[in-house]
């Protein structure tokens, strides 16, 4: 099985989350399963410790802060992320946000260009890419575009391929952007 990222607990480094899917997908990609989790560091076999998990036919993109995940399956005849999940047990349980990104935000292109990430003291802030990014201030409710690749707006390179949260050192976060074009961050 492919797993197309893994994201572990911030405070307990035991508690891995392997998102399956082959990313950057190709003819003889392997299709993801979904989230799994393993809470002995994967040193055993993960599908031992499988949790209730999003259905995904392509692949999985998880952002993980604590007991909160969100994931990002891909529809693998649409190449969109049709539902945002989100967990705040450590994965037993997952429901759709309340909102979603505009529609068709990864532009059918999540077998690409996809990511998540999670504040580091509010799990209720999230960020999600693909061409473009948007960000939600409350676990998912409502979702606002932050950038552009294309016309008006703050530009970002497109192809987001990593969204990490980072202490600035001086009480604020910034934003970091891996992407085709590199890496941007964030001024405020």
């Amino acid at each position: 099985m492919a797993v197309a990222e893994i994201a572990q607990h911030p405070t307990s480094p035991n508690i891995m989350y392997f998102a399956t899917g082959e990313s950057f997908g190709n003819g003889d990609a392997v299709r993801g399963n979904g989230v799994f989790k393993s809470i002995d560091g994967g040193a055993t076999d993960i599908s031992s410790h499988l949790h209730q998990r999003p259905s995904a036919a392509n692949r999985t993109e998880i952002a993980v802060n604590g007991n909160t995940l969100y994931a990002l399956p891909v529809d693998a005849s649409t190449q969109q992320v049709p539902t945002i999940y989100k967990s705040t047990d450590g994965g037993a349980n997952w429901a759709p946000t309340t909102g979603q990104p505009t529609s068709g935000w990864a532009s059918q292109q999540g077998w690409y260009s996809l990511s998540a990430g999670i504040h580091p003291t509010d799990p209720n802030q999230a960020v999600v890419g693909g061409l473009d990014t948007f960000r939600t201030p409350d676990g998912g409710a409502t979702w606002t575009k932050i950038s552009a690749w294309v016309g008006a707006g703050q530009y970002v390179h497109a192809d987001q391929h990593k969204v990490v949260w980072h202490n600035d050192g001086a009480g604020g976060t910034r934003l970091l952007f891996g992407s085709d074009g590199g890496i941007l961050y964030s001024t405020g």
